[in-house]
C-alpha cells in the first residue's frame, strides 16, 4: 500500500531529476518499511537513509562537470604550450620564409636567420617536391635525392658563381642566375662528354663546343639545347660538315669534308644533300648540279680526272639520259661518292 503512495508521488512532480526521484521512494520507503517491520525505527534512519540518497544524487550530478573543466582545462593547456613554443622558436632565431622564381616555382625555408634576418642554416622545400638542407655560411645546399651544390647563393637560390654535382654523376660548374645554371660554365656527363659555353635558364643558349667521348665534337651556336646556327661538326672518323644547323640538324649551305679527302659544297634539307652543289671527288672526279636525299639527282655535270664530261640527268645517283647518245652509252656507269 505505501509502494502505489510512492509512485503517484514520483508521477506528481515533473521537474525533479531521476536522482532526487530515486532518494525520495528509497525515504519514503525506509519509513514504511520502518513503520511495518519495527516500531522502533524512528525518524532518526529515516534522516540518515536521505542523507545518502542526496549524496548519490550529487555523485550523479559530477561526472558532468568534472569532463567539462578537463576540456577547458586541456584546451588551455594546449594553447599554452604553443604560444610558448612559438616564442620560444622566435627568441632562438627560427623563421619561415617563402620566395618565388620567374617560372612560378615556390621556395620555402625553416630554419635559423641571422640579425640582419637572413636564412643561415634550415630546410629548403620546394613546390615541386625536392627537399634540401641549406648552410648559407659555407654556400651549401645538400638536396634530398643526393646533389650537392657549393657556391653563392642570394635568397636561398643559386645566383653567382658555384658547383653542382648530381647524384647521376652529372657535373657543372660555372655560373648560376635566379637558381638555375645561367651564363659561362662547363658541364661534364657521367658519360664522359662535355659541353663549355652558355647557358640560360638550365640549357645550352648561345656560343659553345660540346665534346663526345668517342673525340666527336660540335663548336657554335645553340639555342635551347639544340644546335641552330652556324657551327663545325667534327665526326670521330676526321669528317667534319661547316654551315648552318636548324634544329640539330644540317639545313642550309654548307660544307661537309669526308676523311679521305672528298668535298661537297652545297644545299642540305635535315642532314641530308639536297638541291643543288658541287661534289669534288679525291681523285680529281667532279660534279656540279641538283641532289636529293644525298645522291645525284636531276640535272648536272659531271667531269672525270681525265677532263671528260657528261651533261644529262640522274635519278639516284645513275645517269639515265644525255644530249649525246655517244656519250651517254660510254658514261651510263653508276656515279659514286
Amino acid at each position: 500500500m505505501g509502494k502505489k503512495k510512492n509512485k503517484k508521488v514520483v508521477t506528481e512532480k515533473e521537474n525533479v531529476t531521476e536522482a532526487e526521484v530515486k532518494a525520495e521512494e528509497t525515504v519514503e520507503e525506509t519509513a514504511s518499511e520502518a513503520n511495518e517491520e519495527s516500531p522502533e525505527i524512528d525518524a532518526k534512519a529515516a534522516a540518515e537513509a536521505a542523507e545518502e540518497a542526496e549524496i548519490e544524487a550529487e555523485a550523479d550530478k559530477k561526472p558532468v562537470a568534472n569532463t567539462k573543466s578537463i576540456v577547458i582545462t586541456v584546451i588551455a593547456s594546449v594553447v599554452l604550450c604553443v604560444a610558448l613554443i612559438a616564442l620560444a622558436v622566435y627568441l632562438l632565431g627560427y623563421r619561415y620564409m617563402s620566395y618565388r622564381l620567374d617560372d612560378g616555382t615556390t621556395v620555402q625555408f625553416l630554419g635559423t636567420v641571422n640579425k640582419e634576418n637572413y636564412p643561415v642554416t634550415g630546410r629548403i622545400y620546394y613546390s615541386n617536391g625536392l627537399t634540401a638542407y641549406v648552410n648559407s655560411e659555407t654556400g651549401e645546399i645538400s638536396y634530398t635525392d643526393g646533389t650537392l651544390y657549393t657556391g653563392e647563393l642570394q635568397n636561398l637560390l643559386r645566383h653567382g658563381k658555384g658547383k653542382i654535382v648530381y647524384a647521376s654523376g652529372d657535373t657543372y660548374e660555372g655560373e648560376f642566375s635566379n637558381d638555375a645554371i645561367g651564363g659561362k660554365g662547363v658541364y661534364t656527363y657521367a658519360e664522359g662528354h662535355t659541353y663549355e659555353g652558355e647557358f640560360k635558364n638550365g640549357l645550352k643558349n648561345g656560343y659553345g663546343k660540346y665534346t663526345w667521348a668517342s673525340g666527336a665534337c660540335y663548336e657554335g651556336n645553340y639555342v635551347d639545347d639544340k644546335k641552330n646556327g652556324e657551327g663545325k661538326f667534327i665526326y670521330a672518323d676526321g669528317s667534319f660538315y661547316e654551315g648552318p644547323f636548324v634544329d640539330d640538324k644540317k639545313n642550309g649551305k654548307g660544307t661537309y669534308t669526308w676523311a679521305n679527302g672528298d668535298v661537297y659544297t652545297g644545299d642540305f634539307v635535315n642532314d641530308e644533300r639536297t638541291g643543288n652543289g658541287t661534289m669534288k671527288w679525291a681523285n680529281g672526279d667532279m660534279y656540279v648540279g641538283e641532289f636529293k636525299n644525298g645522291q645525284l639527282h636531276g640535272k648536272g655535270v659531271s667531269t672525270d680526272k681525265n677532263g671528260r664530261s657528261y651533261e644529262g640527268y640522274y635519278e639516284n645517283g645513275v645517269p639515265v639520259r644525255g644530249a649525246d647518245a655517244e656519250d651517254t652509252a660510254e658514261d651510263t656507269t653508276e656515279v659514286t661518292e
